[in-house]
């Protein structure tokens, strides 16, 4: 299923803009979440909060790709819970305040 609908994002303009929106709608949650806890003083304030999003989206994305489209075989035995859990904890372990 990802492999199809990966081919047709890339051939078919439309659903490239979408895909893309829906990527930076993430994104932008994702940003904005953040700077609300760097407020609430739950994370650091020194980060830049947009490349952090970036790099967890990025991180859940690349996932993603290795164990549904290339069929990465080493990341099969994970559950979708741990793999939420690790990516959760260890970007909230490099930005929790110190």
């Amino acid at each position: 299923m990802m492999r199809v609908i990966i081919s047709e994002v890339s051939r078919n303009s439309d659903l490239s803009e979408a895909a893309k929106s829906l990527v930076q709608r993430i994104v932008g949650f994702l940003e904005r979440y953040l700077r609300i806890q760097s407020e609430k003083g739950a994370i650091r304030d020194d980060i830049d909060f947009a490349l952090v999003a970036q790099f967890f989206a990025g991180s859940l994305m690349g996932f993603v790709v290795r164990r549904f489209l290339v069929g990465d075989l080493s990341l099969a035995h994970y559950s979708h819970e741990e793999i939420a859990l690790v990516l959760t904890r260890t970007m909230l372990d490099g930005i929790n305040p110190h």
